[in-house]
């Protein structure tokens, strides 16, 4: 692309009014049930590091997936920051035998799983978990002005 094309906006674009739409009606008829089960603020938002991105993009790549799976989960009861407060796991996914169906790719049972994990460190495991299922959850880990949407 030269420096007169105009670059154009990703399908998956979204205006703000829509997001602002999306997120209320989350945070207006999810979270506050949530909230109330877990007895605490629930996250409303979760952030993710450039580089944690990029790395799973790599990962991406190098698993020749066709995309990627958002699960929502939770952390568990005796975590020390956020202890059943939502949490999102990503999982890649490969083309499946049924056109559109892309079933969940387990890194775990791929054959080079022993060889890659031997490369690390296992008192590490956390940083490398951290790499591709961890983001800031907010709450707890809110800096003022950090949420565009809802206005």
């Amino acid at each position: 692309m030269d420096n007169n094309e105009i670059k154009p906006l990703p399908a998956a674009f979204i205006t703000k009014t829509s997001a602002n739409q999306r997120i209320s009606a989350y945070q207006n008829h999810k979270l506050p049930g949530l909230t109330s089960a877990l007895g605490k603020d629930d996250t409303c938002s979760i952030w993710y590091a450039m580089e944690h991105l990029e790395q799973l993009m790599d990962e991406l790549r190098y698993q020749q997936a066709s995309g990627m799976r958002i699960y929502f989960g939770a952390y568990p009861s005796n975590h020390p920051d956020y202890s059943g407060q939502l949490c999102l796991v990503m999982i890649p996914t490969v083309n499946g035998t049924t056109m559109g169906h892309h079933p969940d790719l387990i890194i775990e049972e791929q054959a080079d799983f022993t060889d890659r994990f031997g490369i690390f460190d296992p008192e590490a495991i956390d940083d490398i978990y951290k790499s591709f299922n961890f983001g800031s959850p907010c709450p707890p880990a809110c800096l003022s002005g950090d949420n565009a949407f809802p206005e």
